[in-house]
């Protein structure tokens, strides 16, 4: 299987029946494996497929080794379908020993704004968290912490937590 024929096939997959086909293709002529087309086939099945992200979870489960594209992207199709995931993805990455990136916070901030604004603030996102702070603020403090507080495009998301965080 040729890296064009590959990209034909993902030019034409607009479904899940599509995006499953892809993923037995893969696996009967041995690209399972390949980070290259993992990647490709989280994507799609997290941020291109509607109502394709059960799939992505299934497959990000199947990773053996996920990388940080990979933890990013689970995080980014969790943020947009069920935020609680999302968080829960991005503890799960931290405790794996994966190091956030400016596209981490991102995303994670895009599902903190989609959180209902709180009005007796009592969320726990984590075990070893023991705050009642939104869990924007939580995350604020270790987007600082990684070094990312600083970009452009965390800092407009932020902005966007600390917005929808409050009940008006």
């Amino acid at each position: 299987m040729s890296q064009s024929s590959m990209n034909s096939m993902f030019r034409d997959c607009k479904t899940l029946k599509d995006l499953k086909r892809i993923h037995a293709h893969t696996i009967k002529t041995g690209f399972m494996y390949d980070p290259l087309i993992l990647g490709k086939l989280l994507l799609f099945a997290a941020t291109s497929i509607p109502d394709a992200i059960d799939y992505a979870q299934l497959l990000f489960a199947q990773i053996p080794s996920p990388d940080p594209f990979m933890w990013n992207t689970l995080i980014r199709g969790q943020a947009d379908n069920n935020p609680h995931d999302s968080i829960k993805t991005y503890y799960s990455m931290i405790e794996d020993g994966i190091k956030p990136d400016n596209f981490t916070f991102a995303f994670i901030f895009k599902a903190c704004a989609g959180l209902q604004p709180l009005r007796n603030p009592c969320t726990k996102l984590h075990p070893h968290e023991q705050s009642t702070r939104h869990p924007g603020a939580q995350l604020h403090t270790h987007a600082i912490k990684h070094g990312f507080d600083s970009h452009l495009y965390v800092q407009t998301t932020l902005f966007w937590v600390h917005v929808s965080s409050v009940e008006m």
